[in-house]
């Protein structure tokens, strides 16, 4: 089982209902999304998406906060029997850039595993990727798993 967790670290000049709204409003505003959304007890409304993604973040939909904090909700999705966890920083990417969202998974990595995209790691790719995103307004994503992470933890990159 996989899941797509929005995520974005708590830095300074962060807004976490502006990210949810980069993030998210699409999806706030797509009948289907809104309605699985309702089904998991969230109060969304596609007229609405700027509630909808207040309610995102005060739910704990939108994760945000530090590294440690967001390594022990991901481990808590790995606990109640994810597989994988997607994680997706667009909204960083759109509002503070592709930068900005790379760092932001190389910290949440290294909070999951000491041994998690070691920054020299991070900088060989960033520029590679940077490459990729130009014009293409790639979001920064990974995918993390437990045994990867236990496991093959320094393979783990961006």
């Amino acid at each position: 089982m996989v899941t797509v967790l929005h995520a974005a670290l708590a830095r300074r000049g962060r807004s976490p209902l502006i990210l949810a709204q980069r993030a998210a409003a699409a999806h706030l505003r797509a009948p289907h999304y809104a309605a699985m959304l309702r089904l998991a007890g969230l109060d969304i409304d596609v007229s609405d998406p700027v509630s909808g993604a207040r309610e995102l973040v005060e739910e704990g939909v939108f994760l945000y906060g530090g590294p440690e904090e967001l390594a022990a909700r991901i481990r808590h999705c790995f606990a109640s029997g994810i597989d994988e966890v997607v994680l997706n920083t667009s909204g960083v990417t759109q509002v503070h850039g592709f930068g900005e969202a790379v760092a932001d998974l190389r910290d949440l990595l290294a909070g999951l595993s000491p041994n998690c995209a070691a920054p020299g790691q991070v900088r060989r790719r960033r520029a590679a990727m940077a490459r990729t995103a130009l014009g293409a307004r790639t979001p920064a994503t990974t995918t993390v798993s437990e045994r990867a992470i236990s496991a093959q933890g320094s393979r783990i990159g961006l």
